[in-house]
């Protein structure tokens, strides 16, 4: 069977890489580090606000602005039809759309191969993921229901109030790997498909995403700019892209 689908060109030029080196290799923190030693701790900087984004710390929150610092374990949040873009020490960009909320856990950007860490949580809200100049087992990133790792590349993640969440990917030659909560995995090659995790466990086969889906992704693209053109996706879904592992929900 084999269905169309979209996809979205990304008509803005990613931001230069952030300098490297030795004193950027030596910031290793992890999220159970003393919060008085992490909050001084910069991570990355806002490239973009729209409207209304903030950070906050043992419950103080700031309203952020173009090129504030943002740091280990602050909760970043946007408000109602409000949006920002974070550029990481490691080259990774996170594009935030309305009503998310987001914390970086642990990052550890090491020269040293293997030794670098980006572990990111997202419990509500749209955004989109850059990956950056770490190894790819290097980036987790964390919703209520799944767990997703990369192998470099460009993928959207929707979390629902209840958990409820879709992942999608935007860019070819490159995989996302979804886990549950029970541990079954789907991995997501086809750009222009994914899957929905629900609350109870259920995984949908890799596809189309949903209209609810579409929606929201639509405006983050609209309050930062992006642009969406129609771009044939051909999914078949006799190509079986599912891992050994992977959800009984995937044709193995």
């Amino acid at each position: 069977m084999k269905t169309t689908g979209w996809f979205t060109v990304f008509a803005r030029a990613r931001a230069s890489r952030w300098a490297t080196g030795a004193a950027v290799a030596a910031a290793v923190v992890s999220a159970s580090a003393p919060l008085r030693a992490v909050e001084s701790v910069n991570v990355g900087a806002t490239s973009i606000i729209v409207r209304t984004v903030t950070g906050e710390i043992e419950e103080k929150v700031r309203h952020l602005v173009v090129k504030d610092s943002v740091y280990l374990n602050e909760v970043i949040a946007t408000g109602a039809n409000s949006a920002t873009e974070i550029d990481f020490l490691d080259g990774t960009k996170i594009s935030l759309g309305p009503n998310v909320r987001m914390t970086l856990d642990k990052f550890v950007f090491d020269p040293e191969p293997g030794r670098s860490t980006f572990v990111m949580t997202a419990t509500e809200g749209v955004l989109r993921f850059f990956s950056g100049n770490l190894e790819n087992s290097a980036y987790v990133i964390k919703t209520p229901t799944a767990t997703i790792g990369i192998r470099g590349t460009i993928f959207t993640v929707v979390v629902l109030p209840d958990g409820t969440t879709a992942i999608t990917l935007e860019q070819p030659s490159s995989c996302v790997y979804v886990e549950n909560l029970l541990g079954q995995i789907i991995k997501l090659c086809t750009p222009g498909t994914g899957t929905v995790v629900t609350p109870g466990g259920g995984m949908t086969p890799p596809g189309v995403p949903p209209a609810w889906v579409l929606a929201l992704i639509e405006a983050l693209n609209n309050l930062l700019g992006f642009q969406k053109v129609n771009y044939e996706v051909i999914y078949n879904s006799a190509e079986n892209p599912c891992d050994a592992a992977a959800s009984p929900n995937c044709n193995n």
